[in-house]
């Protein structure tokens, strides 16, 4: 990934009328945020994501799916599932 994920808020309104669509909107925005940012996060898998893509990473339970190297973080490169820690 080659950009940043950040969240800059947007200036908000200057008419009080105007609030709760800048707030409906800011929340929009970091609730997108947040999606993303869980899918980066893996949790611990019991069989072998369907579609990996080079740099997907996945944390292997070791038993119902061990690409190699038992329990632990690994990350998918063109060769196939190499174990990280």
């Amino acid at each position: 990934m080659a950009d940043r994920l950040q969240y800059t808020p947007g200036a908000p309104p200057q008419s009080t009328e105007a609030l709760g669509t800048y707030l409906q909107q800011e929340l929009h925005r970091v609730s997108e945020l947040i999606g993303i940012i869980s899918e980066l996060v893996p949790g611990v898998q019991h069989v072998a994501p369907t579609k990996p893509s080079i740099s997907s990473i996945a944390y292997a339970d070791g038993t119902n799916w061990n690409p190699g190297s038992g329990e632990g973080l690994y990350v998918y490169k063109s060769t196939g599932w190499t174990f990280i820690v």
